[in-house]
């Protein structure tokens, strides 16, 4: 430790590590007091594309940011990443209405994917290559203790000042870490070489967020109208995202393709399940808001103990019989809802269901991105960074729609077939790794 921080600067480390605690933080924070906003706002129709929002935007973010940090270095797009990052937090605590707020949530969104982006170049320029493995273990280790803490803390504020404080928070801590973060690479040279300059697809980037911005709120309304408005953004948005994503994503074509492509529909099922869990307990089962918000810790400490846990196995078992096994694990997690809510089981079965999809991802994502990586030309190991994230925050934006379309004509029934929908999803990621990720694939 004492020689990681002596190299990459304490105010650098402690930068990042910071930014990233209140991105999870405020992941934490929201998932607990956001059935309380809706119901505020007498918007419980809304809670889909409020959940769903930084996905969409994440989109343009992602698909901005990659070739940027490539031409300017990360410094620039740190800070309007950061910009974009407090100004949804401001958005959110002031807004007046549920459509202000969701504003927010998508300018946080923009702001995610780009500041994303430039900590992966951060990284690149300022830290040396044997130090990198432990810099990324510190900021994936930044999510465990805001998953156990945050939701706590977001019900006290919640209780005693309202839901508001709770977005202020965020914001200033973002603001103090981002500080801390600036002073520490201030003089820090960050240029890079100088190659081909890339072409931006933001074109099709803002047409994928345009169409699943229609996609959710045609999913609110069951008229014919909103109907055709879900079915065409639904279209537009597999359009889009086959000019953004790498050749043969979409039909996970052996190789690269098909890890980006698990990556995605592994995240997106597993974000979806936890989205709903906290409006189902308050509402349904009269679990308190910090009760709600720590069942969503299990699949945190699910995730730690397989990351942990993920480099063994893979060298026991070897990385695609691992990968078929974290597939089986993954759709435990909406499993254990649906039965819950189908039988009004107990409640602790829901963080064990979680739990074993939490430990099934943390041990998958890592393997997917260094196989991946293993697949993939060297030169072109940033792009497929940015694909990875891409591809599951555009999943996770179009599954949480297809739910809260699910969610808005189902009846009384609703929220068991949104959670069967997951379930298939869990079955479509069991089908893409058991054809065997990396197979016949070779890097060019």
């Amino acid at each position: 430790m004492t020689g990681l921080r002596r190299t990459v600067g304490a105010a650098t480390l402690l930068g990042m590590v910071g930014l990233e605690v209140c991105l999870a933080f405020g992941y934490y924070a929201l998932a607990t007091v956001l059935p309380q906003v809706c119901r505020g706002f007498d918007a419980d129709r809304a809670y889909s594309v409020a959940a769903a929002a930084p996905f969409i935007t994440s989109v343009v973010g992602l698909v901005v940011a990659s070739p940027w940090v490539d031409r300017v270095g990360p410094r620039w797009p740190l800070t309007w990443g950061f910009a974009g990052l407090v100004t949804g937090e401001v958005g959110c605590a002031a807004a007046p209405g549920i459509a202000v707020f969701v504003a927010g949530r998508l300018v946080l969104g923009l702001g995610t994917g780009i500041v994303g982006v430039a900590l992966y170049g951060l990284i690149s320029h300022a830290v040396p290559p044997e130090h990198r493995s432990a810099v990324f273990g510190w900021l994936n280790g930044s999510w465990l203790i805001p998953s156990l803490t945050g939701p706590l803390l977001a019900a006290l504020m919640a209780q005693r000042w309202g839901w508001r404080s709770v977005f202020w928070a965020v914001a200033v801590l973002m603001a103090v870490s981002y500080t801390i973060l600036a002073v520490g690479i201030r003089r820090r040279r960050m240029v890079p070489e100088h190659g081909a300059r890339r072409a931006v697809p933001w074109l099709w980037a803002a047409l994928a967020a345009v169409a699943l911005i229609a996609l959710h709120l045609g999913g609110e309304d069951p008229s014919a109208a909103g109907t055709t408005a879900s079915a065409v953004g639904l279209v537009l948005t597999v359009l889009a995202m086959r000019r953004v994503l790498p050749a043969g994503t979409l039909a996970a074509r052996a190789g690269a393709p098909r890890l980006i492509a698990l990556r995605g529909v592994l995240a997106a099922g597993a974000g979806a399940a936890e989205v709903y869990v906290p409006y189902y307990l308050q509402h349904q089962r009269g679990v308190t808001l910090a009760g709600s918000g720590f069942v969503l810790a299990a699949t945190a400490v699910g995730w730690t103990v397989g990351a942990s846990v993920q480099a063994g196995w893979a060298r026991r078992c070897g990385p695609e019989r691992l990968l078929r096994w974290c597939a089986v694990l993954g759709p435990m997690g909406p499993v254990a809802v649906l039965v819950v809510i189908v039988t009004t089981g107990p409640v602790w079965l829901i963080p064990a269901g979680l739990a074993v999809m939490g430990l099934g991802l943390g041990a998958a994502m890592p393997q997917i991105s260094a196989a991946s990586m293993d697949l993939t030309p060297t030169a072109e190991h940033a792009s497929l960074g940015g694909a990875l994230q891409l591809c599951e925050a555009a999943a996770g934006g179009a599954l949480l729609a297809v739910t809260g379309i699910v969610l808005a004509h189902g009846g009384s029934h609703s929220l068991a077939a949104a959670y069967a929908v997951l379930v298939a999803v869990g079955a479509l990621g069991l089908v893409v790794a058991g054809h065997g990720v990396g197979e016949t694939a070779q890097p060019s």
